[in-house]
C-alpha cells in the first residue's frame, strides 16, 4: 500500500502545475480540501483538536458519494500519517 505522501504530492502537483480543476473540489467534497501540505497539516492538527468529530455537513456530502461506509476511514488515515511519521 502507498503510503499517504506519495498519493498527495503527484496530485497537488497536478493542481498547480497545469492549474488543473480537479473533479472534486471545494464545491462538492466530501471533507476538507487541502492544496498544500501546510494546509494538509492544518486540517489534520484542526481534526485532532476536535477528536475526529465528522462535521454534518461533510458527512452528507460523503454519504452521497459514497456507498460503502465501515466507519474505519479516520482509522486509515491516522496509520498513513503514522506510516510518514507525521503523526
Amino acid at each position: 500500500m502507498q503510503n499517504l505522501t506519495s498519493i498527495l504530492l503527484p496530485q497537488i502537483h497536478w493542481i498547480e502545475q497545469y492549474r488543473a480543476i480537479p473533479p472534486v473540489n471545494d464545491e462538492n467534497a466530501p471533507g476538507a480540501i487541502a492544496y498544500t501540505i501546510s494546509e494538509l497539516m492544518d486540517t489534520v492538527k484542526k481534526a485532532i483538536k476536535q477528536n475526529y468529530r465528522i462535521e454534518d455537513e461533510i458527512l452528507s456530502k460523503y454519504k452521497q458519494i459514497n456507498s460503502f461506509d465501515d466507519r474505519q476511514n479516520t482509522g486509515r488515515i491516522i496509520e498513513f500519517l503514522k506510516q510518514d511519521q507525521i503523526l
